[in-house]
């Protein structure tokens, strides 16, 4: 592997670190570790030669990084982000051109205009050939829910996938060899689960019939309930909370992120002032006051973002009662973790088999979950306000001490 390569898999999974949401289950540093391996085992096949296979396996490692600003367009923003860092990596221009053409060239509305372009198309579709293609169809499916915000309906994404592979084929003749096989397995195994549904379908159908038929004949009852609604009522409340929670964990996740940034670099900014400037203090007076301010404006921007960071938990002791009257939150750490297991386990059980105390539950963790939210983002907003002023009077004071007469 190219010491160019290296430092470009650690700038993508810094990158993916540390803007990439938490609802990407599937376009996350999984699939795109996949995807280099692809790259890797078909530049092998083909034989490429040392300059087309490092281009490749850079493609590969770029090729989604745009993703955490939607799926739209991210093959451009993929292809910029590549280009911009081969350009700090003093690479040549024919590299960066080369990199940009593949990334693009995984648009599936495109088509691959030479074979390493070809190579660059089959290897983003190697899941459909790999044993874990279940897990990324299920991945998928997540993220397509959580960004559209609407369940996806079981048979309907049968349906698609069954489209999308039927009508996907490996164009290289490397990629054909070895994953052909994998691929054709993984249909079949769709196409069974699908008729397995249809089946059900029938039988449902079928039951339907012959309940309307004996309720013609003996009459319905006036208890009915209506147990199709119920569940799709039931999906719909799962889907918000899963939806709402998954939401709820990217901005604690981007809260977070902001507070690191703002405290690497006002200890860097303390750092360099103490080293730097402190020690020429005494021939430059005038600086005095702008050092000053500046230490001060980093020192209080540190410790605003270190209380917005600070975890918060509780006693950890709830119990079975509690939770019977609804009063304590048993899904939440903080309010376990010092029960006994018999204790828990039973508290557990409770909501299993009371499906209100269970909503109740995680109706109460979605709120202490937005007042910790809260708590951190009105930190944050307290620490990039002081640091702000901060920077405005230093530069401020800096002039006035430099345009004093002496």
């Amino acid at each position: 592997m190219s010491e160019l390569i290296q430092r470009a898999e650690k700038h993508v999974r810094a990158h993916v670190a540390e803007h990439f949401p938490a609802t990407l289950t599937y376009h996350n540093i999984d699939h795109i570790t996949d995807v280099v391996q692809g790259a890797e085992v078909l530049s092998e096949a083909a034989k490429l030669a040392p300059e087309e296979r490092e281009a490749l396996i850079l493609s590969a490692w770029f090729h989604d990084l745009g993703m955490d600003m939607g799926a739209n367009g991210h093959e451009l923003r993929s292809a910029e982000l590549a280009v911009a860092f081969l350009a700090k990596e003093n690479a040549s221009q024919g590299m960066m051109d080369r990199v940009r053409g593949l990334i693009l060239s995984t648009d599936l509305a495109g088509k691959a205009n030479n074979p390493l372009e070809q190579l660059m198309r089959d290897s983003d579709m190697a899941h459909l050939a790999e044993e874990s293609f279940p897990t990324s169809v299920k991945n998928l499916r997540e993220e397509r829910e959580a960004m559209t915000g609407e369940p996806m309906k079981k048979r309907k994404w049968l349906e698609e996938n069954i489209a999308f592979m039927e009508r996907t084929a490996y164009g290289s003749s490397e990629a054909q060899t070895l994953w052909n096989p994998g691929k054709a397995k993984n249909l079949t195994w769709l196409k069974e689960i699908a008729a397995e549904l249809e089946a059900k379908k029938e039988e449902s159908k079928e039951e339907k019939k012959k309940k309307a038929e004996a309720e013609v004949m003996v009459g319905a009852s006036p208890a009915a309930v209506p147990k199709e609604k119920k569940k799709s009522a039931e999906r719909g409340i799962e889907t918000m909370f899963r939806t709402t929670m998954k939401n709820h964990a990217m901005l604690s996740q981007i809260a977070d992120n902001k507070a690191n940034i703002m405290l690497s670099v006002n200890a860097l900014i303390i750092s360099v002032t103490m080293t730097g400037l402190l020690p020429k203090l005494d021939n430059n007076p005038q600086f005095l006051w702008p050092t000053v301010s500046l230490l001060g404006t980093s020192l209080a921007a540190i410790i605003f973002a270190t209380i917005a960071t600070i975890p918060k938990t509780g006693s950890g002791m709830t119990t079975r009662q509690q939770v019977q009257r609804r009063e304590r939150n048993v899904l939440f750490f903080g309010n376990f973790h010092a029960m006994k297991l018999s204790e828990f386990d039973a508290s557990i059980r409770h909501l299993m088999e009371t499906p209100d105390d269970l909503y109740a539950s995680m109706t109460m963790d979605l709120y202490f979950l937005g007042q910790v939210l809260q708590r951190k983002y009105t930190f944050l907003r307290i620490t990039y306000a002081v640091f702000l002023c901060g920077l405005i009077a230093t530069v401020a004071v800096t002039v006035w001490e430099t345009m004093k007469p002496r």
